[in-house]
C-alpha cells in the first residue's frame, strides 16, 4: 500500500526550505499543530500546488 502521508524526513525537509511552514507548525498561543496534521496539510498543499492552485499560507 503506498505512504499516504509524507514522511517525517520529508516533513523536516520541507520546514528548511519554507520559513512560513516552519512558522506555522509552532502553532498559535494555546493552538497546536500535532505530527499527524502537519502530515495532512503538507500532503493537501502538495495536492493543490500539483492541480494548478497557488498556495498563500501567510
Amino acid at each position: 500500500m503506498p505512504q499516504l502521508l509524507p514522511s517525517a524526513n520529508a516533513l523536516v525537509a520541507h520546514v528548511l526550505i519554507e520559513p512560513g511552514q516552519a512558522a506555522w507548525q509552532q502553532g498559535y498561543g494555546p493552538v497546536e499543530h500535532s505530527p499527524e496534521i502537519r502530515a495532512v496539510v503538507f500532503r493537501m498543499a502538495h495536492q493543490l500546488v500539483q492541480a494548478g492552485q497557488r498556495l498563500c499560507l501567510r
